[in-house]
């Protein structure tokens, strides 16, 4: 489920991001962009790791496509860090239009994947007390 929900957030981000103009966008659509690649990547290493051996010749190969799908995530976000410094870098001393109005909504709307996932995460903890 969530990674269908930020996967879908990640595409208005980036969209938005685009048209807008805006760096504070297109930087939080990688970091969701690495989010979707790690959970994905985290779902098929599992997988391909907790496969049964059946023929006794893959004793340790197969757990190491967990700290391959790491590494791959590891990867990408050094790539947005890359591409957000060029880009602010860019602006340095040149006025960027950005649409603000776009930005705060779509910020704002892409803020509640993750603060619903923290609440529903500490509601358990919460009613325990």
């Amino acid at each position: 489920m969530s990674f269908g929900l930020i996967g879908s957030f990640f595409v208005v981000e980036l969209a938005f991001g685009l048209l807008s103009g805006s760096l504070a966008l297109l930087s939080d659509a990688g970091h969701m962009a690495a989010d979707v690649v790690a959970l994905g990547a985290a779902l098929v290493a599992t997988r391909i790791a907790t496969r049964p051996d059946t023929t006794g010749r893959r004793t340790y190969g197969s757990y190491r496509a967990e700290v391959f799908a790491s590494l791959l995530s590891v990867l990408l976000m050094l790539g947005v860090a890359v591409y957000v410094v060029t880009g602010a870098v860019g602006r340095i001393g040149a006025s960027a239009e950005v649409a603000s109005g776009p930005m705060l909504v779509v910020g704002a709307v892409a803020d509640w994947p993750s603060t619903s996932w923290r609440c529903s995460c500490c509601a358990p903890a919460r009613r325990r007390a």
